[in-house]
């Protein structure tokens, strides 16, 4: 037996200390660091997410706008399924405008119908040209209308609130993109109903609703084929001034209301 020396007990102590390992203030300064670092991958991580959805959104409405303008070109050229009445073999100049502008907006309810932008679109039928002559229902229009019904026979009611991104997706619906239809460059995700109304919308990278808008919305008056405010050579309401502006629409005449 030997006694126990101070020598060896600095040995037996320095010993413990190496088996013991890290000490609490080098555990608090790696747990900082690695605190530091997450946060830092985080931020990386939202950041690359935030440029994913947005390069999404992009390339959502580029081919959106390739598709839309496609369509929109088909229908500059389409014929017009309305017959009117012939102006005869020297019509005067007055009859000849106002044909022209007949045609004007029987192109732009064309558009309206093939291209809807809300429910009313779908909804309404053509604007009635003086002496009754009508636009005949596009067959996509009737389309729209049967998945319209078909949807309120489910029990859901179409509401106002993502009607412009509702009648995207039926525009799309009903398009090719080459030998797919133009709904397979979305993706499952992007196809959804934010709203619960039954009818489905286009998403974005965000998942938030696409909206459409084809053009300014607004009801205007047009005077008939006389080109006359009210009816034409008459005071219709009394100010001294014949077929003014203020005689538009005025019961008994030739105007009418379209759409702006």
């Amino acid at each position: 037996y030997s006694p126990i020396t101070n020598q060896d007990q600095t040995l037996r102590t320095s010993a413990l200390r190496q088996v013991v390992g890290f000490t609490l203030i080098e555990l608090l300064v790696v747990m900082a660091i690695i605190s530091l670092l997450s946060a830092a991958m985080l931020v990386a991580l939202t950041e690359l997410q935030a440029t994913t959805k947005v390069r999404r959104c992009q390339q959502q409405i580029k081919k959106i706008d390739q598709l839309i303008m496609r369509r929109w070109d088909e229908l500059l050229h389409k014929p017009l399924a309305i017959q009117f009445n012939s102006l005869g073999p020297t019509p005067p100049q007055l009859n000849i405008k106002a044909r022209k502008l007949q045609i004007l907006i029987a192109r732009r309810e064309l558009m309206r119908l093939e291209m809807p932008e809300r429910i009313t679109d779908i909804t309404d039928d053509p604007v009635v040209f003086p002496g009754g002559f009508q636009m005949q229902l596009p067959a996509t229009t009737a389309t729209f209308r049967r998945k319209s019904i078909y949807n309120a026979a489910l029990g859901n009611i179409w509401t106002e609130q993502n009607q412009g991104a509702e009648c995207l997706y039926l525009i799309l619906s009903v398009m090719q993109d080459r030998d797919s239809s133009a709904l397979d460059f979305f993706f499952p995700a992007e196809i959804g109903d934010t709203d619960g109304d039954g009818m489905l919308e286009i998403l974005d990278g965000f998942y938030q609703p696409i909206g459409f808008l084809r053009w300014a919305p607004g009801i205007s008056n047009r005077t008939g084929i006389d080109g006359r405010w009210g009816i034409a050579n008459t005071d219709d309401d009394n100010d001294g001034t014949l077929d003014n502006g203020s005689e538009a629409t005025f019961l008994g005449s030739d105007d009418y209301r379209s759409f702006s």
